[in-house]
């Protein structure tokens, strides 16, 4: 196919829409364990005399991301290539850069879609978008609205803010910037 690839997507993915709106990283083994800590929250008062107080970490929830190959070939005959006489099987394989890159697309995008789904859970038995995260030092937090809203001018203001409320693992609030806005076409 590097010889005969002139598809519009590219060999390396130009055209797909997933590294726009999430991270793209390689990984090293054909797993990651995500596991979060929390740390012992607000130090203590010392008293005059006293050793300082000690601290707790805690562990939150594992949760397994597995890495996926998918994958096809084409075969095109060299005969066919060299006489020219089947140039739609030839096109027909210049294609199939395009079906990798799209299959790429609409696994990424199942991220999204399957975001509120409760048979899609993390560590936690919440799905990506959940109103009851628990958090290692023990507590919940909420990665959505209060309540669901079209995108706008003022569901962005409203999410903003409840993200700069958003606690950490110890439950103190950090507070996040939003990086992206992403949402349905028809939205």
């Amino acid at each position: 196919l590097e010889d005969i690839d002139t598809d519009e997507h590219g060999s390396e993915g130009s055209e797909a829409v997933f590294p726009s709106w999430t991270t793209v990283k390689n990984m090293t083994d054909n797993y990651v364990d995500y596991v979060e800590y929390a740390g012992s929250g607000l130090a203590g008062e010392k008293p005059e005399g006293e050793s300082y107080p000690i601290g707790t970490i805690y562990e939150g929830p594992q949760t397994r991301f597995n890495s996926r190959t998918y994958g096809q070939r084409m075969i095109v005959s060299e005969e066919a290539i060299e006489d020219l006489k089947y140039d739609k099987v030839v096109q027909a394989a210049k294609r199939n850069n395009r079906s990798l890159w799209k299959l790429a697309d609409f696994d990424a995008t199942l991220l999204l879609v399957r975001a509120a789904n409760s048979a899609f859970v993390g560590g936690d038995g919440q799905p990506l978008a959940s109103a009851s995260h628990s958090t290692p030092g023990g507590g919940t937090y909420s990665n959505m609205l209060p309540v669901a809203m079209s995108p706008s001018k003022a569901a962005v203001v409203i999410a903003r803010a409840q993200l700069m409320k958003l606690v950490g693992h110890d439950n103190l609030i950090d507070g996040v910037e939003p990086k992206k806005v992403v949402f349905p076409v028809e939205q």
